[in-house]
């Protein structure tokens, strides 16, 4: 099992690490617009021609968790067939 780390050291580019909260460790990544660590968050899309803040979407309701370690997640896998 990987040491576990800092969350202060954890990635802040979106990739998917496993958060410490308590003694349970959950899937988890740090969104840049909502500055948060989150497990997942909703995303509405605007209509054509209209935007928020400039953008044609706007990420809400974050699942927020507030982990103090991290470790990396393990590689994903898929099931073939």
């Amino acid at each position: 099992m990987t040491d576990r780390q800092p969350i202060e050291t954890a990635p802040r580019d979106g990739s998917k690490f496993l958060g410490q909260c308590g003694e349970n460790f959950i899937s988890m990544f740090w969104h840049p617009e909502l500055k948060v660590f989150c497990s997942s968050f909703r995303r509405m899309h605007m209509a054509e021609g209209y935007t928020i803040n400039g953008k044609q979407y706007e990420d809400h309701s974050p699942v927020i968790h507030e982990p103090t370690a991290w470790i990396p997640a393990p590689p994903e896998t898929t099931n073939a067939g």
